[in-house]
């Protein structure tokens, strides 16, 4: 089986704290700046700068230390570097704890950024934890049918989605819209993110039909409430792309990645991550329809942006990585496409960890070009770690 990728976004909200306080305000908000602009080298830069004059205005048991030290971790995670944005994570929810308590509700961001993080390296147990630990205080410190509380369920929903937990999943999208339905303010944002999430659950489970009504239901309110091309309009629509892909509608991926990538290209401009998902999407649509030199040169746009905002060794840039090596191996170039797998392994090891689902990924990737190739030592060589890798999740109780 031949795994390229095309990424989808299940939204969740994390975001970046600002707060009063002299020139620890000023940098603060040239790191949001720079942030949103997708400019991740200065950011950090400046980031780290927050960090210093926090200490310096503030002291190291401030909440503006803190949220320096969680928007520093935001940054470093965007860029791949998790084990530095786990520590300073967990640095800024101690710091919180010690002035509002464990149980208080200011901890909550932070703690759902630590949750968010273990998803992303694949530690599900460790992001169950933080999610429900999050989900109870808001119970304990809200109104029922507060919209965060709305986001807590779908925090702890999008992280079962991957799990294949799709009945816990769904219980809580549903319990989340009956709030939205429910709330005499006007959710109706929290809604659409809800709708995009639980189309995303549909859409893994087979359920085409639904999510793509679940899509536009979603499209259409966010179009509504922020413009028809507003950035989160352009997720849905990628999310759409894939749906449209899954099921061979390939026109109709076509067009919407298009419209995706356009909203991108306007709102976040030519450089920037998000431009580069979309232009990955859309090369694999090309892909899929056998237009491979446009595919090819669309990948490579994509992997340039990457190279240029995020690095040569974050997970985006594997993934656009993996699918250039797909296409090297379909023109018989299988001493590059191996050196190219090698790289995406490498990468996805280093950032992810050993037993990451795209560190599989990778490994029969591999597998499959060696084999292709001729390469039959090599090609058994790897279907062992293959195997190996199979069985240490499988010992560890992880799917």
């Amino acid at each position: 089986m031949r795994i390229f990728v095309l990424i989808f976004v299940v939204i969740n909200t994390i975001g970046v704290n600002i707060a009063a306080g002299g020139s620890w305000q000023q940098i603060n908000c040239e790191v949001t700046r720079l942030y949103i602009q997708g400019d991740y080298k200065n950011a950090l830069k400046s980031a780290q700068q927050s960090v210093g004059a926090a200490k310096k205005e503030f002291g190291n048991e401030h909440e503006n230390y803190a949220k320096a030290l969680n928007n520093l971790a935001l940054i470093n995670k965007t860029i791949g570097n998790y084990k530095e944005a786990v520590s300073l994570y967990e640095q800024a929810l101690s710091i919180k704890e010690k002035i509002h308590g464990v149980d208080h509700a200011a901890n909550v961001t932070v703690m759902n950024n630590i949750a968010g993080l273990a998803k992303t390296v694949a530690d599900y147990e460790k992001a169950e934890v933080f999610y429900k630990k999050a989900l109870e205080i808001r119970r304990n410190n809200l109104s029922a049918n507060d919209q965060k509380i709305v986001v807590s369920l779908n925090n702890l929903a999008g992280l079962y989605t991957i799990e294949a937990k799709y009945k816990k999943a769904r219980k809580l999208y549903e319990q989340s819209l009956e709030i939205c339905d429910s709330s005499d303010k006007n959710i109706d944002l929290v809604k659409a993110q809800t709708l995009n999430n639980l189309a995303v659950l549909y859409e893994k489970g087979g359920n085409y039909t639904l999510a793509e009504s679940l899509y536009n239901e979603s499209i259409s309110i966010t179009a509504e409430i922020l413009g028809p091309n507003h950035p989160m309009v352009a997720d849905t629509l990628n999310n759409l792309t894939s749906l449209y892909k899954e099921q061979s509608k390939l026109d109709m991926a076509q067009s919407t990645c298009q419209k995706a990538l356009a909203i991108r290209q306007k709102f976040l401009g030519p450089l920037h991550p998000q431009t580069a998902q979309s232009l990955n999407n859309l090369a694999s649509v090309y892909q899929a329809q056998n237009k491979i030199k446009a595919a090819e040169k669309i990948y490579l746009q994509a992997l340039d942006i990457c190279k240029k905002t995020v690095g040569n060794s974050h997970p985006l840039t594997a993934s656009v990585l993996n699918n250039i090596a797909i296409i090297e191996e379909r023109n018989g170039n299988y001493a590059k496409a191996e050196s190219l797998f090698e790289t995406v392994l490498e990468i996805r090891r280093k950032t992810l960890g050993s037993y990451h689902p795209e560190v599989l990924a990778a490994l029969e990737n591999m597998h499959h070009c060696c084999f292709e190739a001729g390469e039959k030592r090599k090609s058994e060589q790897i279907a062992k770690e293959i195997a190996n890798f199979k069985k240490q999740i499988s010992n560890s109780g992880r799917d």
